[in-house]
C-alpha cells in the first residue's frame, strides 16, 4: 500500500482580555503612533491566533484512502511543532512506500519551518516527493516543494499520486518561472480548478482516524455544496454562476455527521459553503437531515443578508432548524449606490432595519469594503457610526478595497461598474489608487479604518471564533449573546490561552508517540 503525510494547519485569530497595553512600543509598517496591530488592524494584545484543523487536508486524505490503495496520515496544527518534532516524525513515518509528504499553510506566507523541512526530506529521502495545497496559487506560492496543487484537488491529487507511482498518465501541468540568471524558479502547477474541477462532487464525506484525536469539543468543518450560484464584483471564488443544484448527497451528509458525533462526540461545524443561503431549498433539504439526528448540531458560515432579507420567515426558519446560528454577511456598504456597483441593489435603510432584526435571533457578523464607487469619505464614516452605535457587541471588519487582479488573473476594476476608472498616482514611492469621483486616495481609506478599529473596536468573538469558544467548554450561545466589553472579558481572560496550549501539546506528544 502506498503512503504519504500531509501537515496541515488552520489559523483563527480571537480575542483575549486586554491586559497588555502596547502604547509606546516602536512603530512598525502595520503600526500606527506606536500601537502594535494584526493582520485586521485590531489592537494585538486582544488577539491570539488559533491553530485549528484544516478540512482541506482531511478530505484529499479521506479521497485517497477511499481509493483502496492509500493510506494516508494528516499531522495537523503543525505550526505548533518544533522543527526537531517534525524531523522526528519524519524518520517514524517515512518508509520505502511514502510517495509523498505534503503541505498546508494558513496563510500567504514564506514558513522557513516548511522549506527547512522540504530540504531535510530531499536530502535524506530523495524518493519522497514533496506537494503544497492551496485553493489559490498565491496561498501556497512561497512553498519550496516539487509541486503545487491550487483548488479542490481530490482528483488532481488522486492523478498526481498515480503519477508518481507510475500507475497512470502523465499528470497535466503547468510551469511557471520566477527570478532571473541563475536564480530562476520552475514551479509544477497542478490546475484543478482547470484541468481537474472537483465539483460538483455529491459525495464529500471526510472519515478522520484514531490517530487524528478528534474531541468532542471541537469545531470541525463540513461542507453542504461547492461553487456558488452568483457573480459578485471581486469574489474570486469558484466556480460563479453555477446553475442547478449542486448539493451533496443527503446520505453522504448524514453519514459524517453521525459517524462524527458517534465516534467523536462533535456536534460544532464551521460551513464552508461559499454562500449558505444560495438557495433556501439548499437549507431545508439539510435541515430536514439535521431533524432526524440524535443531537442538535450548531453551524456557521457565509450568508447574504439581503437573499435572507428578501426571503423572509421561511428561510429564517430554515436556518432554525437546520441549527445555522453563526451568519458572516458580505454588506460591503451601505451606500446605496456603491452596493448596487458591485451587485448588491437591496435599498440601505432595508438592509440596516433588517440587520437590526436577524440579529435578535442569529449571531451576525458583517464585513464592509471602503473605498467603493461613490462612496465618500463622509459616507463611510456614516456607516462606521452607525456600526458604533448599533453592532459595537459584535464582529465587524472594513477592508480598504484592493484593486489589482483577483486570484484568478482578472484585473479587479475591470470588475468595478464601468463609469468608475481608478486612477493611479506614486506617493513617496508607494502606489496608490485615487477615487474616481471623490479624489481620495487607498491611503486615505487605510487611515480611516485603522482610526476605527483603534477607537471604536470592541474585540467581540467571531463566528470564527467557534473552535475556541468550544475548546474552552463555553456555551456559544452564552459567549455570542454577551453584549457588554467588561462582561466579555472576565469570561475569557487572559489564562484561557493556557487551555488551548494544554490541548495542543496533548495532541503534540499523542502524534510522537505512535
Amino acid at each position: 500500500m502506498h503512503h504519504g503525510i500531509i501537515f496541515s494547519i488552520f489559523r483563527v485569530e480571537y480575542p483575549l482580555a486586554n491586559t497588555n497595553p502596547t502604547k509606546g512600543l516602536p512603530s512598525t509598517p502595520s503600526t500606527r503612533d506606536g500601537d502594535a496591530v494584526t493582520n485586521f488592524l485590531h489592537p494585538a494584545s486582544q488577539w491570539r491566533g488559533q491553530y485549528g484543523r484544516s478540512g482541506g487536508s482531511h478530505k484529499i486524505a479521506s479521497h485517497l484512502r477511499e481509493t483502496g490503495e492509500w493510506d494516508v496520515e494528516v499531522v495537523d496544527f503543525w505550526d505548533a511543532f518544533s522543527f526537531k518534532d517534525m524531523v522526528e516524525l519524519l524518520d517514524q513515518r517515512i518508509t520505502k512506500d511514502t510517495v509523498f509528504v505534503g503541505f498546508s499553510l494558513p496563510f500567504t506566507a514564506r514558513h522557513a519551518k516548511q522549506i527547512n523541512m522540504h530540504k531535510y526530506i530531499k536530502h535524506n529521502y530523495p524518493w519522497v516527493a514533496t506537494v503544497a495545497g492551496g485553493m489559490t496559487f498565491a496561498a501556497i506560492s512561497l512553498c519550496e516543494v516539487d509541486y503545487y496543487v491550487i483548488g479542490r484537488g481530490e482528483y488532481g491529487m488522486e492523478q498526481l499520486c498515480k503519477r508518481l507511482t507510475n500507475s497512470g498518465e502523465s499528470v497535466r501541468l503547468k510551469k511557471m518561472y520566477t527570478g532571473k540568471g541563475d536564480n530562476v524558479k520552475e514551479y509544477k502547477i497542478v490546475d484543478c480548478r482547470e484541468d481537474y474541477p472537483a465539483e460538483p462532487k455529491p459525495r464529500v464525506k471526510v472519515s478522520f482516524e484514531e490517530r487524528d484525536y478528534i474531541t468532542p469539543d471541537e469545531t470541525l468543518t463540513i461542507e453542504l455544496s461547492r461553487g456558488c450560484r452568483f457573480q459578485c464584483a471581486f469574489c474570486d471564488y469558484y466556480p460563479l454562476g453555477v446553475k442547478g443544484d449542486w448539493t451533496r448527497d443527503r446520505d453522504d451528509f448524514e453519514s459524517e455527521m453521525r459517524e462524527n458525533y458517534d465516534r467523536w462526540g462533535v456536534t460544532n461545524y464551521l460551513l464552508t459553503d461559499e454562500t449558505i443561503n444560495d438557495r433556501t431549498e439548499k437549507i431545508e433539504k439539510f435541515g430536514a437531515v439535521v431533524k432526524d439526528l440524535p443531537f442538535k448540531p450548531r453551524f456557521a458560515g457565509y450568508m447574504r443578508s439581503d437573499l435572507l432579507l428578501s426571503r423572509g420567515q421561511r428561510e429564517i426558519d430554515a436556518l432554525l432548524e437546520m441549527g445555522v446560528m453563526g451568519h458572516w454577511y458580505g454588506v460591503e456598504s451601505l451606500n446605496h449606490q456603491s452596493a448596487k456597483s458591485i451587485g448588491k441593489g437591496m435599498a440601505s435603510e432595508r438592509v440596516k432595519e433588517g440587520l437590526l432584526e436577524l440579529d435578535k435571533i442569529f449571531t451576525v457578523n458583517m464585513s464592509f469594503i471602503l473605498g467603493l464607487p461613490y462612496e465618500t469619505l463622509e459616507s463611510m464614516k456614516d456607516t462606521q457610526r452607525w456600526v458604533d452605535e448599533n453592532f459595537s457587541h459584535r464582529y465587524v471588519n472594513m477592508y480598504p478595497l484592493e484593486l489589482g487582479r483577483d486570484a484568478n488573473g482578472i484585473d479587479i476594476a475591470s470588475k468595478l461598474d464601468v463609469k468608475s476608472e481608478y486612477s493611479w498616482t506614486n506617493i513617496l514611492g508607494v502606489t496608490e489608487w485615487v477615487h474616481p469621483h471623490h479624489g481620495y486616495t487607498s491611503k486615505d481609506v487605510r487611515n480611516l479604518q485603522t482610526d476605527w478599529y483603534r477607537n471604536s473596536y470592541h474585540g467581540m468573538p467571531s463566528i470564527w471564533s467557534l473552535p475556541w469558544i468550544t475548546s474552552l467548554g463555553m456555551d456559544p450561545d452564552i459567549v455570542y449573546n454577551v453584549r457588554d466589553r467588561s462582561t466579555f472579558e472576565s469570561l475569557f481572560p487572559e489564562s484561557s490561552q493556557d487551555i488551548w496550549n494544554k490541548k495542543i501539546e496533548h495532541y503534540r506528544l499523542k502524534k510522537l508517540s505512535i
